[in-house]
């Protein structure tokens, strides 16, 4: 059985969370290569790249399409940019030798940030093609890090990284686009604070958006989202009211 919960009315930029038995809003393409997640109207310039986690297609992170489709008014599209070769999900956080082994082989290979780069830059020009050039991207955990990478390109307006990996100073320097950055209370707070500080001499820097989730764990807004946790749902529809909000005002 389903189960809806209802926003507050502060926080009403977002449909209801649905917290069991979530049907996707969407459906499944081929698209540059790749099976693809398509949410949203195709009708509109606005369009939205989203990079999931190492977990691939979630129905939390589905969900959280859909409501950024809705929210928004833009086509979001989420690829497999791992084309079905997901990391298992058992060897993360990693407990042994073997399974740092396999998370380091999966990070140089199926989801190595220069390749997975370059299937970016195929997606941005079959979207441009279709005369699609309003472009946001948005990621989570490892996507974090890629729709920040992406962010350097020049081809996005817009950039929101949530709970990202791995996120450096140095990738703020080269950003080209406002950011919204949303990170959880295990990711380096004093690495945010560089990133944040790397940016105020941007002329988009009055557009960026920031928050630390102090309570919540990595993954929280997406694959590892619980949503019988209370705290977790709330600050889930909060992260999202956020995104909407930011790319509503820069898209």
């Amino acid at each position: 059985m389903s189960g809806q919960y209802q926003q507050s009315e502060a926080c009403c930029t977002i449909p209801p969370v649905i917290t069991e038995g979530y049907k996707e809003k969407g459906e499944y393409k081929e698209y540059a290569g790749m099976r693809t997640y398509f949410t949203g109207p195709t009708d509109t310039n606005r369009t939205i790249l989203v990079f999931f986690d190492i977990f691939s297609f979630f129905p939390q992170t589905i969900q959280g399409a859909d409501i950024i489709a809705s929210s928004t008014n833009s086509l979001v599209i989420m690829p497999d940019f791992f084309r079905g070769k997901t990391l298992d999900p058992s060897v993360y956080p990693p407990r042994n030798d073997e399974d740092k082994e396999k998370l380091g082989t999966f990070f140089s290979t199926v989801a190595n940030p220069k390749d997975r780069l370059l299937d970016v830059d195929t997606i941005i020009d079959a979207l441009k093609k279709e005369g699609k050039t309003n472009l946001g991207t948005m990621g989570y955990c490892w996507g974090g890090k890629m729709a920040t990478l992406s962010g350097a390109t020049g081809s996005f307006k817009a950039v929101a990284s949530i709970h990202p990996g791995l996120l450096t100073e140095d990738d703020a320097k080269d950003l080209k686009a406002p950011i919204a950055l949303f990170i959880s209370k295990d990711e380096d707070a004093q690495e945010a604070e560089r990133f944040n500080a790397a940016l105020l001499s941007k002329d988009f820097a009055a557009k960026n958006k920031y928050k630390l989730y102090g309570t919540m764990v990595h993954g929280w807004a997406a694959s590892r989202a619980n949503f019988k946790d209370a705290e977790n749902l709330k600050e889930y529809e909060d992260v999202y009211s956020r995104l909407a909000e930011f790319f509503n005002a820069t898209l």
